[in-house]
């Protein structure tokens, strides 16, 4: 082979690797956000400079991205604590929110393994839709007026109205949220950049739309007669026997003999339509009035709760420890398609307080284009049922087959949803006054899914000397 012919075989593969070797190191230096992916400057001593505080960060703390290489390990977060430095949360890749005490130098950071420093960009912290000023309809309010959720950064203390009055800022509070910690506040929707800006602010969405329900079979298309099969001497008897689950829906049920004994409602909880009645009946209805119309787990108890502020999710971690529910369920809408602070306060919720686990239905959206960009796909209704480590359930109907009106996925972020299915089609249960009624939709199949995770725990236990399994694992077994 003569070297001419070598070397045009050779160029062309020495190009490839340096284009390969050149994206690559592009790609080491991705900031995933939400709002796209930035990448870090990948000369160090530019960065350092570009990321400088300025005059205006001189006397309080500043926050910034902070790229490092390697990830800093326990030791050296704790040198950089004594440093006044804060890390605050991660993200991909290998990036902290950082923040600095006033004077801190940035140059401080070449010994702690750096590998860039970015400034931290208003539109950073603004939900896609806000960012694009894609107002929702339910959040307007006023000429102006937005309703937004306002996520601090920890250990930063929000101004006072009377301050941002001084900045020329609309701003009302409306509540602060007891479990996770956000504010729901009116703002003026022109300024959002100027409230993004602060760096008290974390992030910044809509407030998502009021929750709206999601409207013998299912015992054998979910194997649940396999666990607790009372007709069969000698048979296991999982039926979720000291297990609690925590239930928000439209109000008050009952009476119904099927539940009596094994439920406590929150107090001053009125009564509500019928979906409530129906939820329940078929998470852990003993059947006692008609058997062949049991629900899950016909032993379990039940701790009943008005929807409004999903109160069984924002105490459940009190609920936990005070009244040992494990798991949940909710049977309602909350907006679609949108990865929100109820997600990651969820995902944040369980990955603490591991024995959590929150079931949802998926929705019964299938027909909607939720901002996914293909019609009939990305429809999952809400926030919290978005999560990694919660289970959003779709709806089968007694042949095993999935109904046309169920929610498909994926996640906005691409991930596999819904995570199970379940049947929720023409299911008999519980309602009002000891009578039966049918239930459907997807809001019949989560209550069928949290009342069988009910009977694993049950299951779990007798196994284990009285431990309780950690909700990943029972995700994992029954996916």
């Amino acid at each position: 082979m003569c070297f001419f012919t070598a070397q045009r075989r050779v160029l062309p593969l020495l190009l490839l690797v340096l284009l390969s070797a050149t994206a690559m190191a592009q790609q080491g230096y991705a900031l995933k956000l939400r709002s796209g992916v930035e990448h870090f400057d990948p000369n160090l001593d530019r960065a350092l400079q570009q990321a400088a505080p300025d005059a205006s960060e001189a006397s309080a703390r500043y926050v910034r991205y902070v790229q490092f290489d390697p990830l800093p390990d326990a030791a050296a977060k704790a040198r950089m604590q004594a440093e006044g430095l804060i890390l605050h949360s991660y993200l991909p890749e290998r990036t902290w929110v950082v923040s600095f005490p006033a004077g801190y130098a940035l140059e401080g950071l070449r010994p702690h393994g750096v590998r860039s420093v970015m400034r931290i960009a208003p539109q950073h912290k603004l939900a896609p839709a806000l960012r694009a000023e894609d107002w929702p309809a339910h959040a307007l309010s006023g000429e102006n007026g937005l309703m937004v959720r306002i996520e601090p950064l920890s250990g930063f203390a929000m101004p006072d109205e009377g301050r941002l009055a001084q900045l020329g800022l609309t701003w009302k509070l409306e509540s602060v949220h007891p479990a996770f910690g956000y504010w729901t506040v009116h703002v003026d929707r022109n300024q959002l950049e100027a409230l993004a800006a602060m760096p008290a602010v974390r992030w910044i969405e809509a407030v998502p739309p009021a929750p709206t329900p999601d409207d013998d079979e299912a015992r054998g298309l979910h194997r649940n007669n396999t666990l607790d099969n009372a007709a069969i001497p000698g048979a296991w008897g999982f039926n979720g026997d000291g297990v609690a689950i925590a239930i928000a829906d439209d109000g008050g049920i009952g009476p119904h003999i099927d539940i009596k004994g094994r439920v406590t409602q929150q107090p001053g909880l009125s009564l509500g339509g019928s979906h409530g009645d129906m939820v329940t009946g078929i998470a852990m209805g003993a059947g006692n009035l008609n058997p062949r119309y049991r629900g899950m787990a016909t032993h379990a108890y039940l701790y009943m709760y008005g929807i409004s502020g999903y109160p069984h999710i924002a105490d459940a971690v009190t609920n936990l420890t005070t009244r040992g529910v494990h798991v949940t369920s909710t049977s309602y809408s909350q907006g679609c398609n949108e990865y929100t602070t109820d997600t990651r306060f969820g995902d944040q919720q369980i990955r603490q307080n591991p024995t959590i686990l929150h079931v949802f239905s998926a929705g019964n959206s299938s027909s909607s284009n939720c901002g996914y960009g293909a019609t009939g796909y990305g429809n999952i209704t809400g926030g919290y049922k978005q999560g990694k480590n919660v289970i959003a359930t779709a709806n089968l109907d007694d042949s095993d087959v999935r109904t046309s009106s169920s929610s498909r996925g994926p996640a906005e972020d691409g991930r596999i949803k819904p995570d199970i299915s379940a049947n929720g089609t023409n299911q008999m249960s519980t309602a009002q006054d000891n009578n039966y009624q049918v239930g459907g939709g997807t809001s019949a199949a989560s209550p069928g899914i949290a009342g069988i995770t009910a009977q694993l725990i049950h299951a779990y236990r007798s196994f284990n000397g009285g431990a309780t399994p950690e909700s990943p694992l029972l995700k994992a077994t029954m996916l």
